[in-house]
């Protein structure tokens, strides 16, 4: 029996003494790069929540009518924001001017340098003011 429990109390003794030598101090590190982590987990964090992802927004399908209408409004928009621009700083840029484009109203003019441009909407009563300088100045 004395043998037994010499036996346990190395074996003890053999424990804590090995868990002591392997001791140290604990340390937080975050895994997210947003939070500090490795910027090397990014691409595996965001792996991992796709695979997760269980909504998917509804897919909606685009009248084809509706779509070519909206690209002739928009390059008709464009044409005539270009026809615009180019009256107030184009080759022959005039020194003032007044257009009319679906009920809102475009003036400009030129004063001491500066171009002064007014957009006006009617409908609102709303009015933007856009003053740059004269680059012909």
């Amino acid at each position: 029996m004395r043998g037994l429990v010499g036996t346990i109390c190395i074996t003890a003794i053999i424990a804590v003494l090995a868990g002591t030598g392997i001791a140290a101090e604990l340390k937080y590190q975050p895994v997210n790069p947003a939070f500090g982590g490795s910027p090397l987990n990014g691409s595996y964090l965001m792996g991992n929540a796709t695979s997760q992802r269980q909504y998917s927004a509804p897919t909606k399908r685009k009248d084809p009518t509706e779509e070519f209408s909206r690209q002739i409004q928009a390059s008709l928009l464009s044409r005539i924001s270009r026809e615009i621009s180019d009256a107030i700083l184009g080759d022959d840029a005039k020194d003032s001017g007044h257009f009319s484009v679906g009920g809102t109203q475009v003036d400009f003019e030129r004063v001491d340098g500066i171009i002064s441009v007014t957009i006006k909407d009617p409908r609102t009563g709303g009015s933007t003011v856009i003053e740059i300088p004269d680059p012909g100045m």
